[in-house]
């Protein structure tokens, strides 16, 4: 799937919840957030793998594990140990 196919939102919830709401940024859609949904035991596992193998401090970020040319205002906010306190416990 092309990056620039999907996007997502942090949608807030009840409870203090916030839930993440991924769809389909092509116009009429191209299915990938369904397909993203059938599968994603195996997205999140391929998440947990690139933040658990970048070379990166995990107090920091990269292009080779969060850092995208479209985030470019977050980069400094971005912390690869953060997706890893949060990817383990989902993924195992």
């Amino acid at each position: 799937i092309n990056r620039d196919d999907i996007d997502g939102t942090l949608y807030p919830k009840s409870a203090g919840q916030i839930a993440l709401v991924i769809f389909d940024a092509v116009p009429g859609g191209a299915g990938s957030a369904i397909r993203i949904a059938r599968s994603l035991d195996q997205v999140l596992a391929a998440a947990l793998k690139r933040v658990s193998q970048c070379d990166c401090g995990e107090e920091t970020s990269c292009y080779g594990c969060l850092r995208n040319y479209r985030n470019q205002p977050f980069h400094d906010q971005l912390c690869r140990g953060d997706a890893l306190h949060f990817l383990v416990p989902i993924v195992g």
